[in-house]
């Protein structure tokens, strides 16, 4: 009988043994789970506080009455004609027409008088081009 006990009891220790340590990850677990939950409370109530922050930061300036030199204060007419619209990607034409008439400095250039009369086949030089003396400027087609 008392070996019966003693068998008895071997085999109620393995399945103790057993338990135990299931019990023990499930704790863990359970406080792995709590110790997550109050960091995330954490992170939130910091990134709550941050953001009321900059909100007071951001409020401080407009209610103080010394401004920045460069700060421009529209009047309440001006602020009527302003329209805030979201940034969106846009073309623009940079090509502008115009009347008007393109002048060269006339004091600047000097009339070129050829010796002789004839037609031109080829310009060399254009109106505006800096020429040195006895550069050719055209070709000309003449019976002379």
């Amino acid at each position: 009988m008392d070996e019966l006990k003693t068998d008895t009891e071997e085999q109620k220790a393995p399945a103790q043994q057993t338990i135990a340590p299931r019990a023990v990850s499930g704790r863990r677990r359970l406080l792995a789970i709590a110790l997550s939950i109050v960091a995330v409370i954490l992170i939130a109530a910091v990134v709550t506080h941050r953001g009321d922050a900059r909100r007071e930061d951001a409020a401080a300036p407009a209610s103080s009455t010394t401004t920045a030199p460069d700060t421009v204060e529209a009047t309440p007419d001006q602020l009527k004609q302003i329209r805030i619209e979201p940034v969106r990607a846009d073309s623009v034409d940079l090509d502008l027409e115009t009347t008007g008439k393109v002048g060269f400095n006339e004091d600047r250039m000097t009339p070129v008088f050829a010796p002789y009369s004839g037609r031109v086949l080829e310009v060399l030089a254009n109106k505006g081009d800096l020429v040195k003396a006895g550069q050719p400027l055209l070709f000309l087609e003449t019976p002379d």
